[in-house]
């Protein structure tokens, strides 16, 4: 497998349609992320590099794109396969500088303002306005509008293919020549290179942890999703993401890749006669737990269903701690659960927080080539909810070092392909591994309070094999795993459940089975967030070992995972997490320079046309507005000097010799200036981040000492300012000649 970077210039404006539109505004929109900055999305450009093979396959014995090689590139929907070609979503050449700096700007109160989103989008794209003729003349109600990509911009696209499809892929990219809507009309002119040398993938070394290899412990993965993630919900609602990373995933795509490397040195290697194979991921040797949300540097938890929320105070209540329940009871509140999300501790209190999700579009184009756009019976337009790109989701794996260390191993290259259509545009995420020893002591007594709160979804299966979602069921499990990994055992006597102080959900557990291309029977479980609470009767005994292991079925797949309290948490509070990234402003990017520019020409004309309102008076005279608007027009053209030949060419004005107005000695009064103007200074150092005001000089090309190099923000304001003192005349003007004609008419 190699590394390699696919680049796409636009050599005409541009439209990958993104399914969207803005109501009233836009009908056909272009793919751009949070921060307004415009991306290719990776299936738009697969698609038409199968469409490219496709043709040049009816020439197979010429071109050398065979039906083999189509199948090896492009696998059909739903193929287990493993992508011999994988292509992430194109990035502008500068993606990662613009993102950390329009990251930082919005995280910060006089910036957030500066960047919005449209502004970034505009500088790379424009509005197109289209509509459709009917004998010479426009159709009714046929104008739409359409958001098109500029023409040079380029694109980055991070591929991966086996080696020796290269040079046949390299035919293929040279012939795709557009892309997009409209590409019959003009947009969409396109061109495809690898400029870059491929790079082979290497496996990092191996560094073993200090650690004996029949312990159990614990390998925490941090999975950073570059691309959008598609998990379908697996209660059957294929449209609709999940907010956490199944275990059963992580799995598949550890196994994939054992496979893969197996069958590199070995084509023959059967995975089913592999004892290491299926002690890693088959006889639940190692338990995969779930990707949850990484935030405050911990993972995040389900919030337990005992939490509720008064709905008239906010305050936070733990129902499943007698006293917090009292304490409810006593204040006669209206409680209500908390949203469905994750927590983690932010100091005493805690703080809520939820995987950000989007909705991406897809159209796949008609088996008949020749047809130019779908039909009823031949082509599709379809959505998926997917988990949004640049989260950190925290996962952890248990099992004997040895057995993890080979994990870590499989993992060191850094990479992972998690979800569904992992070649194209999804599933990219990069991951590290650390292992670490298991060491969270919890000892209870007789007579204590034990609860347990699922943090995954549990099956337990009764006696006749059937799910089944019970106290009883799940107490007679729980006291099954005591007695295998704890002395002294006990019965369920001594393990006594609390009725009132137990919360308990049952989701649908469904999913698809790629094998037979059926669904799976879907099944009763308990709910991530459950919590159960017992009374022990029994000797005092040290259990978190414990949390080692997990509860009911299928257990390496992510589920039964579980954690044992004593002191359940109370006085719950919510708070945000702390902002903890580096507060040093990153270099902008000289792109963003116009953005910048545009920011600081509407706050300069924002503040003319205040202070013109303030200064207006219905005696000026409007033709010495226009004198004065072309005194400013002709100042400006000086070579040098441009303040004080716009000051020379008012005072030549001879109307003004007796007395001038407020407001031109207003205008004046800037226009002497030695140095910066004060309204200036202040609306530049607002803008600066850390109010670095020679920063700002350097990106607007100004000079404190040089008048004549920040005329051009003087001379917008002044022209704003006469601007609106001639609108608000000619207002006044018309509104007092109505009055005399409907004088004249009464």
């Amino acid at each position: 497998m190699i590394k390699q970077e696919m680049v796409m210039k636009l050599l005409s404006d541009t439209l990958p349609g993104n399914g969207e539109g803005l109501a009233g505004i836009i009908d056909n929109d272009v793919c751009f992320d949070a921060f307004g900055l415009p991306y290719i999305p990776a299936r738009r450009i697969k698609g038409i590099l199968r469409e490219v093979a496709q043709q040049l396959n009816c020439f197979a014995t010429y071109t050398g794109i065979t039906d083999e090689f189509m199948a090896r590139i492009f696998q059909d929907s739903g193929s287990s396969e493993e992508a011999k070609f994988s292509l992430g979503n194109g990035y502008l050449k500068d993606h990662s500088d613009l993102t950390a700096y329009l990251q930082y700007a919005q995280n910060h109160n006089d910036l957030s303002k500066r960047f919005p989103p449209q502004s970034v989008l505009s500088l790379y794209t424009y509005t197109r306005s289209q509509t459709s003729l009917e004998n010479g003349t426009a159709k009714e109600n046929t104008l739409r509008q359409s958001r098109v990509l500029k023409k040079g911009l380029e694109f980055v696209f991070d591929c991966r293919i086996e080696e020796d499809l290269l040079p046949k892929l390299q035919v293929v990219i040279r012939l795709a020549k557009s892309m997009g809507l409209n590409r019959t009309r003009g947009l969409g002119e396109i061109q495809l290179t690898f400029p870059e040398p491929p790079v082979k993938i290497r496996t990092a070394t191996h560094t073993p942890a200090v650690l004996n290899d029949n312990d159990t412990a614990i390998l925490r993965l941090r999975i950073l999703n570059k691309c959008p993630l598609l998990l379908s919900s697996e209660s059957g609602k294929t449209q609709e993401s999940l907010t956490h990373i199944p275990g059963s995933v992580i799995l598949g795509a550890c196994a994939s890749q054992y496979i893969k490397a197996k069958k590199n040195s070995n084509p023959n290697y059967d995975p089913d006669k592999d004892t290491e194979f299926l002690n890693l991921f088959v006889d639940g040797a190692v338990s995969w737990g779930n990707g949850n949300l990484w935030a405050n540097k911990q993972i995040s938890y389900p919030v337990p269903l005992s939490w509720k929320k008064d709905k008239s105070t906010g305050e936070i209540y733990n129902l499943a701690v007698p006293v917090e329940r009292e304490r409810a009871e006593a204040a006669a509140t209206n409680l209500k659960g908390l949203q469905d999300g994750y927590f983690v501790r932010v100091g005493q209190a805690f703080s809520l927080c939820t995987p950000n999700l989007k909705v991406e579009y897809h159209h796949r184009r008609p088996q008949d080539i020749s047809k130019g756009s779908p039909d009823k019976n031949d082509g599709e337009f379809y959505q998926f909810e997917v988990l949004e790109e640049g989260q950190e989701f925290a996962a952890q794996v248990i099992g004997k070092v040895a057995y993890l260390m080979k994990i870590q191993e499989l993992l060191s290259p850094g990479e992972i392909w998690l979800g569904k259509s992992r070649s194209a545009q999804y599933a990219y995420c990069k991951v590290t591994a650390s292992l670490e020893p298991i060491d969270t002591p919890l000892e209870i007594e007789n007579g204590d309070k034990l609860y347990l709160n699922l943090l995954s979804d549990t099956i337990i299966k009764n006696e006749n094999g059937l799910s089944v979602v019970t106290i009883e069921d799940l107490q007679k499990e729980f006291v099954s795993l005591w007695n295998r990994h704890l002395e002294p055992h006990i019965t369920a006597e001594q393990l006594v459940p609390q009725t009132e102080e137990t919360f308990i959900t049952a989701n649908r557990l469904g999913g698809f089975m790629n094998i037979w291309k059926l669904p799976k029977p879907q099944e009763p479980v308990f709910g991530a967030g459950s919590i159960i609470a017992f009374v022990y009767r029994g000797q005092d005994i040290e259990v978190s070992c414990l949390e080692q292991h997990q509860l009911g079925q299928e257990t390496h797949r992510g589920f039964g995972r579980f954690r044992l309290l004593t002191d359940p948490e109370t006085n719950i509070t919510f708070t945000s997490i702390p902002d903890v990234r580096n507060n040093v402003a990153p270099q902008m990017p000289n792109e963003l320079i116009p953005v910048l520019r545009q920011a600081i020409e509407a706050d300069i004309k924002a503040k003319a046309i205040k202070q013109s309102l303030a200064d207006f008076n219905t005696k000026t005279p409007t033709s010495l507005v226009r004198r004065i608007m072309a005194a400013v027009e002709s100042g400006s053209q000086a070579q040098t000097g441009k303040a004080q030949a716009v000051l020379n060419n008012i005072e030549a004005i001879k109307c003004l010799k007796n007395k001038k107005p407020s407001w031109i000695m207003h205008l004046e009064g800037l226009l002497k200036s030695a140095a910066y103007p004060d309204f200036l200074m202040s609306l530049l150092q607002e803008t600066a981040p850390d109010r670095n005001l020679a920063t700002m000089e350097t990106w607007l090309g100004i000079n404190q000492t040089n008048k004549d190099s920040w005329f051009f923000l003087l001379e917008q304001y002044c022209r704003h300012y006469l601007r609106n003192l001639a609108l608000q005349l000619r207002k006044d003007k018309n509104s007092a000649s109505r009055e005399v004609n409907n004088e004249t008419a009464e």
